[in-house]
């Protein structure tokens, strides 16, 4: 639906009804840049994340991207060594027939009836070969549809420590958490309520909202937990405006979803986004003394690049979780101070201490 203002003119605002899939097949249809473009508008974006401090992304594979046609450009900027950014992904949309999209406008949508079939004949491939996977699950009702496929198939062909990730979860259920953790999975969650909050509470209810999701109960139950954006198009890319959602409970217009005991915080919140290994592979993001900090610096060409960033990252690392007023971390200080200077030294940089 094109939303018009109250002259009757076109806003530019379009409302997908009833089903997200307009809006996806109205955005496919228009104009598409010129290779050589869409290579400088990806190491454009590339950029703004790394601005806002983001050094890694997954491509969860949603939304009508194809392979190979579609990643073209992310193949080619990594052979040109363009990349900022380091990129991962498989799913999200194992199937369409078990696609329960998240427009909070519209009441929940019903799931496609050979999906058991379909899903099932996908994860049986998956875990034949060991495929790590996710998949995009919005309702409770969702999940545990998903699930049943999914302990169907662990009944013969055992997970046995494949990972799998459950894609966003804000209405999931205690029993369902059990389940996910019971075989062995995590759960993705990300700050779409941060921007719809408003619409579920005049959809569902504020009593309902203050689970949505229920990331406490998550990490109570111990199952592994990480945190995102789900952008471009449900949310904004930026970690910060997730980081505010998770420590203050609040939607970007100032309405408070969750309780206190519900909300996060900062370190906790932070930690969600950085350091959980189990949900992207390779550790980095860990801060704290000797951990693996993933940052990118503003290396310039001719430095001594690997061997002065790595030692930076090192002491940056240790700088991150260290109270200046310890005499113990006073050591690490010195240490973060004297890296700064041999990396401001060596790339000429304005990089201070």
């Amino acid at each position: 639906m094109i939303y018009k203002d109250r002259r009757g003119n076109p806003s530019g605002l379009l409302l997908a009804e009833p089903s997200a899939l307009i809006l996806y097949s109205t955005l496919a249809k228009g104009p598409v840049l010129p290779f050589e473009d869409q290579l400088n508008s990806s190491r454009h974006f590339q950029r703004e994340l790394n601005r806002l401090g983001v050094t890694s992304a997954i491509d969860a594979g949603g939304g009508g991207q194809n392979c190979p046609d579609d990643y073209r450009v992310i193949e080619e900027l990594h052979r040109r060594g363009s990349m900022t950014l380091r990129m991962n992904g498989a799913g999200e949309n194992l199937a369409w027939s078990a696609a329960d999209f998240e427009n909070f406008l519209q009441p929940r949508p019903e799931l496609g009836s050979n999906l058991d079939r379909e899903l099932e004949r996908i994860t049986r491939l998956l875990v034949a070969n060991r495929w790590p996977f996710r998949i995009h699950a919005t309702y409770a009702e969702s999940i545990a549809k998903f699930l049943d496929v999914f302990e169907l198939v662990h009944r013969d062909t055992p997970f046995d420590g494949l990972r799998f990730i459950i894609d966003h979860a804000e209405t999931i259920r205690p029993a369902n958490i059990e389940r996910i953790q019971a075989l062995g999975g995590g759960i993705a969650i990300q700050h779409r309520t941060a921007f719809q909050g408003e619409y579920f509470v005049e959809r569902c209810g504020a009593s309902e909202a203050q689970y949505t999701p229920p990331i406490t109960d998550m990490l109570a139950a111990g199952v592994p937990v990480g945190a995102g954006t789900d952008a471009t198009r449900v949310a904004s890319f930026n970690p910060w405006a997730s980081l505010y959602w998770l420590a203050t409970g609040k939607t970007l217009g100032g309405l408070a979803l969750y309780p206190q005991e519900r909300r996060l915080d900062r370190e906790r919140a932070l930690a969600l986004w950085t350091a959980t290994p189990w949900v992207e592979s390779g550790g980095q993001g860990r801060t704290f003394v000797g951990g693996p900090a993933d940052l990118r610096p503003p290396l310039k060409s001719g430095g001594r690049s690997t061997e002065t960033a790595g030692r930076l990252l090192v002491a940056l690392c240790a700088t991150a979780a260290v109270d200046p007023k310890r005499k113990s971390d006073q050591a690490a200080l010195r240490a973060t101070r004297r890296e700064l200077r041999r990396f401001s030294a060596s790339q000429r940089s304005d990089w201070t201490c």
